[in-house]
């Protein structure tokens, strides 16, 4: 199996370079650029390598991608950034079941959007900050950023409305 740190197989002694799997809910956006890049790097380290999916922020692509990828046999970990961490419950079983290790980042993979424990039994962790604690501070921040003025205009821009993970975040937030 995968180590404890998730970077080396053993068979007989011998190690086995560990393929990595990462998928990213949408590659044109600066923060998952930075969470893959982060990847790579990790991975350089442990003699692994990456492939990056992208999912185009469409989750119905990214539960194909990961069972496509179950499939192929090609992976030994996922590393997924959920598009909607509600949905991806049966791939991350399936994942499981096939001795694939993964990990979420960032938002986590069941149905508490807002949780950062592993929900599906299993799965090796979830790398994060729950929602309602990263929109809090966000608010903060800007309140920090306004100081005195009166009025203080400031701006939010999510990934999109239409996901429940930013609900959840703009909720705390305001």
């Amino acid at each position: 199996g995968v180590s404890a740190g998730g970077t080396q197989k053993q068979a007989g002694g011998n190690q086995k370079q560990v393929r990595l799997a990462f998928f990213n809910p949408i590659v044109a956006n600066a923060f998952t650029a930075s969470q893959y890049r982060g990847i790579k790097l990790s991975a350089k380290k442990a003699g692994a390598t990456v492939t990056q999916f992208d999912a185009g922020f469409d989750q119905n692509k990214q539960i194909k991608q990961i069972q496509d990828a179950i499939v192929s046999k090609n992976f030994d970990a996922f590393v997924i950034t959920p598009v909607n961490g509600a949905v991806l419950v049966k791939p991350t079983e399936e994942s499981i079941e096939a001795g694939i290790k993964v990990v979420a980042i960032f938002n986590g993979i069941g149905p508490d959007l807002d949780s950062i424990k592993p929900q599906v039994k299993g799965m090796s962790s979830v790398i994060g900050q729950r929602l309602s604690v990263n929109g809090l501070l966000l608010g903060q921040w800007i309140v920090n950023a306004c100081g005195r003025k009166n009025p203080c205009n400031a701006a939010y821009m999510p990934g999109s409305f239409k996901q429940g993970t930013e609900i959840i975040r703009l909720n705390a937030l305001n």
